[in-house]
């Protein structure tokens, strides 16, 4: 999920891009065209005229030569060249000042406050099992996860505390014969010893009585707290810190980026480039610099807006998955689309457990199998 947010974000801003480059690249190769087909010599010279009887001055203002130059044929055709190319590249920087504003108005809105926080998001995706993970996925994991509890397994998929997860919690105590559950009263199993069990188990295991209970009272905040213990102490989970090398990184491209943009359009460099060159070239050409403009004007302004997002998650909630979680919770959604999908767990027992085990277990923390959990739920109360 969060790799196809991210190619959304990519795909939306080629497509921006492109359209106002090409469109530019457009304008561009017209005005172009426009300029050399217009080029009249006569015309040129009565104008010059014209412009210098209202100022004496205009030849050394306009073309920094002195007043009293004497305009012959050679003269005028280079000052007409002079005159064109600088109109040309005025046309085009107004032209590039109109597209930028587009830019402005219609690109930049959607693309530094709206995508961004789909990227900032992405470090704190929960993958949540749902309908929409069945969707996209068709990779199956048959094997069980044993090494861990299920509220654990279930606590890195969305950081909740499921209640179904408890109860398959109590499945599994009752699997290793540490509990037994009958007729709506929990008792301590055949096994006694509770030292190799974990945190989670242990605080389950402490509301059963010798001669048994007929409820078991849970925390869910001191049973959540005991379960993102035993995350960490798995290696599930961990506390993500800015990553400043990262943001370093980043700035320091993008400044490289907009420096060699600045160079280009400092002194003319393109269009100069461009001049003379066939439309194909000044269209490709000049479509590429102003993609490239907008890349490193929004390119900055993007990567702050995206890591001050991240600075504010990361205050409000620190915890994430490890790339050891991250593994566990792609094969968690195989998993459970294999229970879904190859098995008839959904209306097994809890008398069946000795037959199906930790897939019944799995089943039923997955909230795909209901019999149990509407069971167990009629004894369990929770704070």
């Amino acid at each position: 999920m969060r790799e196809k947010l991210l190619n959304i974000k990519v795909i939306v801003f080629l497509i921006f891009g492109a359209i106002v480059s090409m469109t530019f690249a457009g304008n561009y190769v017209k005005i172009a065209k426009d300029l050399e087909r217009n080029y009249d010599l006569a015309e040129f010279r009565f104008q010059l005229n014209k412009e210098i009887e209202e100022n004496p001055n205009f030849l050394e203002e306009t073309f920094d030569i002195p007043n009293d130059t004497e305009l012959t044929d050679e003269k005028v055709t280079e000052l007409a060249n002079i005159s064109k190319k600088k109109s040309y590249k005025y046309i085009v920087y107004i032209s590039l000042v109109i597209s930028l504003l587009i830019v402005a108005v219609l690109f930049f809105p959607l693309m530094i406050f709206v995508l961004p926080i789909f990227t900032s998001s992405s470090a704190f995706k929960k993958y949540k099992l749902s309908e929409e993970d069945f969707k996209g996925s068709k990779d199956y994991f048959r094997d069980t996860l044993g090494d861990y509890n299920p509220s654990e397994l279930s606590y890195i998929d969305d950081f909740k505390v499921d209640k179904n997860a408890i109860v398959a919690d109590l499945l599994l105590l009752e699997q290793k014969k540490y509990l037994v559950y009958e007729n709506g009263v929990f008792k301590k199993g055949s096994k006694k010893d509770l030292s190799e069990l974990n945190d989670i188990e242990k605080l389950l295991m402490k509301q059963v009585l010798d001669d048994g209970s007929n409820y078991i009272k849970v925390n869910l905040l001191q049973y959540g707290e005991a379960i993102k213990k035993e995350c960490y102490k798995d290696g599930l989970m961990e506390d993500k810190s800015f990553p400043t090398a990262r943001f370093i990184r980043d700035i320091l491209i993008s400044i490289a980026c907009f420096l060699i943009i600045m160079y280009f359009i400092g002194g003319n460099r393109v269009f100069n480039m461009l001049e003379g060159s066939n439309p194909g070239v000044q269209f490709l050409g000049m479509g590429l610099f102003v993609f490239s403009v907008i890349f490193s004007i929004y390119y900055p302004l993007y990567l702050i807006y995206k890591y001050v997002m991240l600075f504010i998650r990361l205050m409000m909630f620190r915890s994430g998955r490890t790339d050891k979680g991250e593994e566990i919770n792609k094969k968690l959604e195989g998993l459970k689309i294999f229970i879904r999908d190859f098995s008839i767990l959904n209306g097994r027992e809890k008398k069946e457990l000795i037959l199906w085990k930790e897939y019944l277990i799995y089943s039923v923390m997955f909230n795909i199998n209901k019999k149990v959990l509407k069971e167990y739920n009629e004894s369990i109360k929770y704070m």
